[in-house]
């Protein structure tokens, strides 16, 4: 159930994109660790720092502001203006913050075994 909807021309974007990026980041993602266990210096390498706490500080607002939106959504379904599933508001509330607090963590956890 994506969007209200079952057919599978709902689900044919998402699963191309998985299909096609989950092997690039993956090959890329590899690469960079192989090459920063043969030379340790790349860890802290300054790009690299800045790059991760960009990532940190947006995937700090994404949880930030989903947040927001679901005491904002609750408020609503309390009052009654709700029209969609407060179910279906939850799934994709966890989700968001599952996928974009994962990686937070991992990010913060990598930049502070380093030091």
């Amino acid at each position: 159930l994506v969007n209200g909807q079952f057919g599978f021309d709902v689900l044919s974007f998402p699963v191309s994109l998985l299909i096609v990026a989950v092997p690039v980041f993956s090959w890329l993602f590899l690469r960079l660790k192989n090459a920063e266990v043969r030379d340790p210096s790349l860890a802290l390498d300054a790009s690299k720092r800045r790059s991760t706490q960009v990532i940190q500080i947006v995937m700090f607002m994404v949880c930030f502001f989903t947040l927001i939106g679901f005491v904002g959504t609750v408020m609503a379904s309390m009052s009654g203006a709700l029209s969609t599933s407060l179910v279906k508001i939850v799934l994709d509330v966890l989700s968001i913050l599952v996928v974009a607090g994962g990686v937070l963590f991992y990010y913060w956890r990598d930049e502070h075994k380093s030091k």
